[in-house]
């Protein structure tokens, strides 16, 4: 047997995710904790009219944090985090919508 190996050339490299983005990634995961918590595990990707909806929910989050401050009354978490996760929503439906298309 040869030396170890792996092919991964040309595939992305996931790490910069993690890298780059630590604190982001675990503000988004506390939005997406509570949501489930609140609402149900997995729930948000069967809400009717969910791009839109989630679309909307984003430009809520945006306006109210210049209207109320950093901070999210119902959570406590940052809008900040709130638009992230309504954009990693929103792109994940997108993207399974028109993937067959």
């Amino acid at each position: 047997m040869e030396g170890a190996r792996k092919d991964d050339q040309g595939k992305t490299n996931m790490s910069y995710l993690f890298e780059y983005f630590p604190d982001a990634l675990k503000a988004i995961a506390e939005v997406s904790d509570f949501g489930a918590t609140k609402y149900a595990y997995g729930g948000w990707k069967e809400v009717n009219g969910g791009l839109r909806r989630y679309e909307s929910a984003l430009g809520r989050h945006l306006l109210d944090q210049y209207l109320d401050g950093p901070y999210d009354k119902e959570s406590g978490l940052l809008h900040k985090a709130h638009l992230a996760w309504n954009a990693v929503a929103t792109l994940q439906l997108y993207i399974e919508k028109t993937k067959d298309a």
